[in-house]
């Protein structure tokens, strides 16, 4: 498959998997503790939201009028819809998102930094702080680099299915934890990175082995 064809992606790859727990921990303990006290009007941005994956685990925190989502993928944006998800939009990487400043109390970055190239990872985390409240929060996780890698020949291993052991055709753009470091603290104060662990990483206790990063930051002041 070519690079960053979204549709076909979204043909070949359902995204139905189910949440993390370790993310719904964070983000229970850690993220809607800090949100704005007024829930009931929180606004918040699921950016490239998938098939729609985190759109019901949302609505039991929030009211459904406010919650949104962008997305690259026409098809994708079509069975969110199906599921009850209708503040959607699809975007073209590049282009100024269509919210006001200062819009969001929160914005949910599921592996979406690395399929966005270098050279537009810029102007995408300049919209995203744009459309953030100055208190606001994001939530990131990206695949950490290199060793993401070797969990993907361990699961073509146990799974017995060797296209896993090709990476992504769509990520552009690999992270590791002093990369996404780096590339958050440019736009965004207190920036947590945490390890989502993995089997190398239990073993090593180093966060090289860890197969995810999450990443919490809230919005730079400048």
């Amino acid at each position: 498959m070519a690079h960053q064809d979204f549709e076909r992606y979204a043909l070949e790859k359902p995204m139905e998997v189910d949440i993390s727990p370790r993310w719904i921990s964070l983000f229970e303990n850690k993220i809607f503790p800090n949100i704005s006290p007024d829930k009931a009007n929180v606004r918040i941005l699921d950016y490239g939201f998938g098939d729609g994956r985190y759109y019901d685990f949302f609505c039991r925190y929030f009211g459904k009028d406010n919650i949104y989502g962008v997305e690259v993928s026409n098809i994708r944006l079509q069975r969110a819809v199906e599921k009850g998800f209708l503040n959607v939009y699809c975007i073209d990487n590049g282009k100024r998102l269509p919210f006001k400043d200062d819009f969001f109390d929160f914005i949910n970055l599921h592996q979406v930094l690395e399929h966005i190239p270098s050279e537009e990872t810029v102007f995408c985390l300049d919209e995203i702080r744009r459309i953030l409240k100055p208190e606001g929060i994001i939530f990131v996780v990206v695949p950490n680099y290199p060793i993401k890698r070797l969990y993907d020949l361990r699961m073509a291993f146990l799974k017995k299915d060797l296209k896993r052991i090709k990476d992504d055709p769509t990520h552009v753009c690999f992270y590791n934890f002093r990369k996404l470091k780096f590339t958050l603290n440019k736009y965004f104060s207190k920036v947590t990175l945490i390890p989502t662990g993995g089997e190398f990483f239990n073993i090593f206790k180093s966060n090289f082995f860890s197969h995810k990063i999450f990443a919490i930051a809230k919005k730079c002041n400048f």
